[in-house]
């Protein structure tokens, strides 16, 4: 029994030995293949195109971190309404039947949810004097979260791609 356990903690760790060389075969293959190449281009390029490379990558850096703190503002907006999921609905001034019909919606209609009961959600709509209540099998709560992106344009396009062509300005400065 005792053997059977060591068996399998050795093929185990075999397994992971096997995967963390190929991942460090794989990681040298696409660092050979990237950074590898464009060392080799910065080493051949001019003393003005080094300057100009370091320079243009020091600027794309700047730029996106510029960009990120004053231009670009993220943030999770929640929400939550009651969605019509009938054809036509009845929103009524109390929770039953027998009360009065204040107000009819339709299918895909969003209400302002305000509470419920057992069988019923206590809504209003954005133009409503006052709220009222809709069947729980006319309609369903939908709760939803939206990631919103804002960005606001300030110039930091236009640095960063100056950043980019004194990058590769710098590349096309050669040695002969």
């Amino acid at each position: 029994m005792r053997g059977e356990k060591f068996d399998d903690v050795k093929q185990i760790i075999r397994f992971i030995w096997k995967s963390a060389t190929l991942i460090g075969k794989s990681l040298k293959a696409i660092y050979l293949n990237t950074m590898g190449r464009l060392m080799a281009c910065f080493f051949r390029s001019t003393f003005l195109g080094r300057t100009l490379i370091i320079l243009g990558l020091i600027a794309a850096i700047g730029v996106v971190y510029l960009t990120g703190k004053y231009a670009i503002d993220i943030s999770i907006e929640k929400s939550e309404y009651i969605l019509v999921t009938s054809a036509v609905a009845n929103v009524r001034e109390g929770n039953t039947t027998e009360t009065e019909v204040i107000e009819r919606v339709k299918n895909g209609d969003r209400l302002n949810w305000k509470g419920e009961s057992k069988q019923w959600w206590y809504v209003q709509g954005d133009d409503w004097k006052k709220p009222g209540w809709i069947s729980k099998k006319l309609a369903k709560l939908e709760r939803k979260k939206d990631l919103l992106l804002n960005y606001e344009m300030r110039g930091f396009g236009l640095a960063f791609l100056a950043s980019l062509i004194m990058l590769f300005g710098g590349f096309y400065l050669r040695q002969e």
